[in-house]
Parts: C-alpha cells; structure tokens; sequence
C-alpha cells in the first residue's frame, strides 16, 4: 500500500505519507499499524502505543499489532502492560 511502500529517507516522511493515508481508510488497520512502526524509527513509543491500539481497536486479532504494541510499552519500561500484550 502507498504507506507501507513509501521509498521516501527517513521516518519523518514515512509518517507524514502514513497520516495522510489515514484520512481516506481510518478504519484500515494496517495504515495504523505502519504508522507505528515509522514511529518506531522516530524513537517514539508513546506514539506507537496509540497507533498500534487503534489497529487493535479495528481489528482486534491482529496479533503484530499487539506483539509490537508489547515492545513499545516494554520501551517505556511499562513491563506489565508489555507482559500482557506479549
């Protein structure tokens, strides 16, 4: 999709391609799951934390989304939420 294929350098405009994509399919949560893992390269886990539990919201078996939900929590030293998404 153009989020998950965006060629662009760096995190910053993967997310801003990402965001924009978001505004025609809010509900895909595959959009939200990448953006997330932009995020991830900007060594933001707070942010990936919402995104990546807004992708859970719409599809609540999307098991990569709540794996590396784990990882960001466990980033922000927020050990039992990770636990419990692992």
């Amino acid at each position: 999709g153009v989020c998950e294929d965006f060629p662009g350098r760096g995190a910053h405009p993967r997310v801003a391609v990402c965001t924009r994509a978001l505004a025609f399919t809010v509900k895909e949560p595959r959009r939200w799951f990448s953006r997330a893992f932009a995020g991830d390269d900007l060594e933001d886990p707070r942010r990936s934390v919402l995104d990546l539990g807004t992708a859970i919201k719409f599809d609540p078996n999307y098991a990569d989304a709540y794996y590396n939900r784990g990882l960001a929590y466990f980033a922000l030293k927020q050990y039992d939420l990770a636990l419990a998404d692992y």
